[in-house]
Formats: structure tokens, C-alpha cells, sequence
């Protein structure tokens, strides 16, 4: 009996550290495709923002999503612009401004902390599909930091709900992009430098 109680938990230590590893080398296969997206899109950055939304969009089960990008700097008075959106009433909201603090993206930038909502603002985006016409059930935003400047916002809506799985995809997901996007500001910073030109022309990246 005792040899069998062993056996059975031998067993199942065994599935779960397969299980880990399966996760593991699943959530490091999509990190590698959004880094891929990224790489690709280094010559051409206007389709970039929307094929990075769908694309964690499709892994998280996603129904909308926004990417909202900082404006400004910690030395001057920072917004939120809505640089992207995936599908939904969120494609409206191209080029809208919040400032810091408002709506759920400003709380999420303000606190610089994941905000997880089950519990859904009745005036948010609805989810329109087909003969679909619904609130979301589960709401997920994430800020994209570096060294805890937040540089943007990720925002995800879904009619299910999101797992532990996901929200680990969406953690290593906004490393990668707050990488991602100080290296473009500091191309772009450079760029302008060498030409010569005002700091406004890179300000839409988040410059100051």
C-alpha cells in the first residue's frame, strides 16, 4: 500500500514538472514570435503596433485590445495616446489622448501595476462580433516599463477570462516591448539629433 501511495505521487510530481516545462517552452515560442514581429518591423513601423496586438490578441484569447504609448517624460506632464487597437469599438479610439490617471490605461500608468477586472465599467467598449453583443467578462492591463518609466499600456478585453498562462505571456510580452520601444526612442533621439532637427519631431515616440 505504502509503495503504491509513493508511486502515485512519484507520478504526479513527474506530470507536473512536464507540465512546467510545456509551459515553459510554450510561453518562450510566442516570446520569440513577438520578437520576430518586432524584428521585422524595424524598416517599417506603421503596421508594427496593430500585428503586435493581434498577435497576443490570438495567444490570450483576447475579443479587443488597445496599446496606449506615454507621452511626454517623467519631467513633464505625462499622457496616454492610443497608438493601436484590435478590433471592437477600440478602432475609434485611434490617436485619442488620457491624461495620467484617467480611465483604467491612466490608473494602470499612474500606479505602474497589472490591473486585473472582473468587475467591468458598464460604459466600456462593448465586444461586437457577429450576432455577439456583450460587455467583456475579464479585463487585463498591463504597463510596458523600463527601469519603472512606464512607456506604454497594454489592454486586453475577453468574454471568457484570463488565466495564470496569460498573464505570464502578457509579463514577458511587456519586457520585450519596453525594450522595444526605449530603443526606438533612442534611434528616433538620435536620428533627429544628426539632422539637425527640433526635439518635437520625435516627441510622438515619447520623447522630451
Amino acid at each position: 500500500f505504502r509503495l503504491d501511495v509513493h508511486r502515485r505521487r512519484s507520478d504526479r510530481a513527474l506530470e507536473a514538472r512536464v507540465e512546467h516545462e510545456r509551459q515553459l517552452a510554450q510561453l518562450n515560442e510566442r516570446l520569440a514570435g513577438l520578437e520576430e514581429i518586432i524584428r521585422a518591423s524595424r524598416t517599417d513601423l506603421s503596421h508594427a503596433p496593430r500585428e503586435i496586438l493581434a498577435y497576443l490578441a490570438t495567444h490570450l484569447g483576447a475579443s479587443q485590445a488597445c496599446f496606449y504609448q506615454t507621452l511626454g517624460s517623467l519631467r513633464t506632464q505625462r499622457k496616454l495616446r492610443v497608438l493601436a487597437s484590435y478590433a471592437g469599438d477600440a478602432v475609434a479610439q485611434l490617436d485619442q489622448q488620457l491624461d495620467w490617471g484617467e480611465g483604467l490605461a491612466g490608473q494602470c500608468a499612474a500606479q505602474g501595476r497589472v490591473l486585473s477586472i472582473s468587475d467591468v465599467p458598464r460604459d466600456y467598449w462593448r465586444i461586437r462580433s457577429g450576432m455577439i453583443d456583450a460587455l467583456p467578462r475579464h479585463l487585463l492591463l498591463m504597463p510596458v516599463l523600463l527601469d519603472d518609466e512606464v512607456l506604454g499600456v497594454l489592454e486586453f478585453a475577453t468574454l471568457t477570462g484570463f488565466t495564470q498562462e496569460h498573464l505570464k505571456l502578457l509579463e514577458g510580452a511587456a519586457r520585450v516591448l519596453g525594450f522595444a520601444l526605449f530603443r526606438l526612442r533612442a534611434e528616433v533621439r538620435t536620428a533627429a539629433i544628426l539632422r539637425r532637427e527640433a526635439p518635437s519631431d520625435y516627441e510622438a515616440y515619447g520623447g522630451a
